[in-house]
């Protein structure tokens, strides 16, 4: 039963679990590759509308194009760079510039330039 106070809307809190366990199902099988993490999205998406914790409408309402067209992207994008072989190449010029450091530093490298090309790339 859901209903609005105030403007916030308030849902069943008893389909709080069957969400979470969705979720952690959804980590946990993407984790131990038994499948792919899109197919283990796509998944943990309806059976997040089957298990009525979502309405139908209510998904369709929180899709966005553009961020769809995004994704769609870059998951080309990652395809792409694969099959030239350009990610290898960039993995390891990467990881070459850092051959002599421990690997919490190569770590901390790759969070640092992750954050950088996100605010570079950042339309907003």
């Amino acid at each position: 039963y859901q209903r609005r106070v105030h403007g916030e809307e308030i849902v069943h809190k008893r389909k709080a679990a069957w969400s979470i366990i969705n979720f952690v199902c959804m980590i946990a099988t993407a984790t131990l590759g038994i499948a792919d993490i899109m197919t283990c999205a796509l998944t943990a998406a309806f059976l997040m509308i089957v298990t009525g914790c979502i309405q139908m409408r209510d998904a369709y309402r929180a899709l966005q194009g553009d961020v769809l067209l995004l994704i769609a992207g870059t998951i080309a994008l990652g395809v792409a760079m694969q099959k030239t072989g350009a990610s290898q190449l960039y993995a390891e010029s990467f990881l070459s510039l850092f051959d002599s450091f421990s690997p919490t530093t190569i770590l901390g490298a790759m969070i640092l330039l992750t954050s950088v090309s996100t605010h570079v790339l950042c339309v907003d």
